[in-house]
């Protein structure tokens, strides 16, 4: 019998793994502080999983969200002014990871504030692309003021699953249809590289690996969008099989980028949630 053959080279590069702090942050807000304190030992250093990235949802104010754990707070205030005591959950949380010191922190974003959707609500609408220039503004603004307090954010994801525009209002969410999401991302990455800060930008975190095969390349082919790009980003609800995900690798190498799957991973065989979900 042949030995089999040993592979030494590696075969795939894991930038992290990581958690997101949508949406049980603003429950924990409500919690003694030694167990807050508790909770991000655990997620953030070596008496827990010791977590290599952290997620911070920046919230778009909740506006029409029917659950309220899941309508987090935003800084912009309705006259254009920024409260930064809001989201003390989110905040503590993210203090925490970079206090202990995660490497890799990313602020995403779920739907923008109501001044920049198309309905005036955080879901059920799209984002108005006459208001991108100040949508980028906002990020690099927030941005700017946690960097300024020793919390450095790596990247910023722009928009969540921008196939969905999250209708039924039980969470935030705005919907960026494919041929929108380069001037989205050209207005984010701008405005953060004209605020002077290293932070890039990962795209589209689309809600499958279909959508992202059929929509993605329509805004890789931006002539400057892609250069804002850290990783293209997307989701696995489609529980994709290896035969897609080589599809979303070559994606990625066509393009020059790492692929990231930012949220959910391993769902049971066929499908939906269960005792391997973990």
């Amino acid at each position: 019998v042949t030995a089999p053959a040993i592979v030494t080279a590696p075969a795939q590069t894991i930038a992290g793994f990581g958690a997101s702090g949508a949406w049980w942050v603003n429950d924990l807000a409500n919690f003694a502080p030694a167990v807050q304190s508790e909770v991000a030992s655990l997620l953030f250093t070596g008496n827990g999983i010791d977590l290599s990235q952290y997620r911070y949802n920046i919230g778009g104010g909740g506006v029409g969200v029917s659950v309220p754990a899941r309508a987090p707070q935003t800084f912009l205030t309705g006259s254009g002014s920024y409260n930064w005591s809001n989201d003390p959950g989110g905040q503590y949380f993210l203090k925490a990871a970079a206090a202990d010191g995660v490497p890799d922190l990313i602020g995403f974003v779920n739907s923008a504030p109501s001044q920049y959707t198309t309905n005036g609500q955080s879901c059920g609408g799209q984002i108005n692309t006459a208001d991108d220039a100040a949508y980028g503004t906002y990020i690099a603004t927030i941005v700017s003021h946690f960097a300024a307090a020793g919390v450095p954010i790596s990247q910023v994801s722009p928009m969540n699953e921008p196939d969905n525009s999250f209708s039924s209002c039980g969470q935030e969410g705005m919907a960026v249809p494919a041929s929108e999401r380069a001037g989205v991302i050209d207005a984010v990455g701008s405005a953060l590289k004209s605020a002077g800060l290293p932070t890039t930008v990962i795209a589209d975190e689309s809600s499958q690996t279909t959508q992202l095969l059929s929509e993605a390349p329509t805004w890789l082919a931006d002539s400057s969008a892609p250069s804002y790009l850290a990783a293209i980003a997307h989701h696995t609800y489609d529980n994709p099989p290896d035969s897609r995900l080589e599809q979303v690798g070559a994606l990625g190498d066509v393009n020059g980028k790492p692929v990231w799957a930012s949220e959910i991973c391993c769902q049971v065989s066929g499908g939906g949630y269960g005792q391997q979900y973990d």
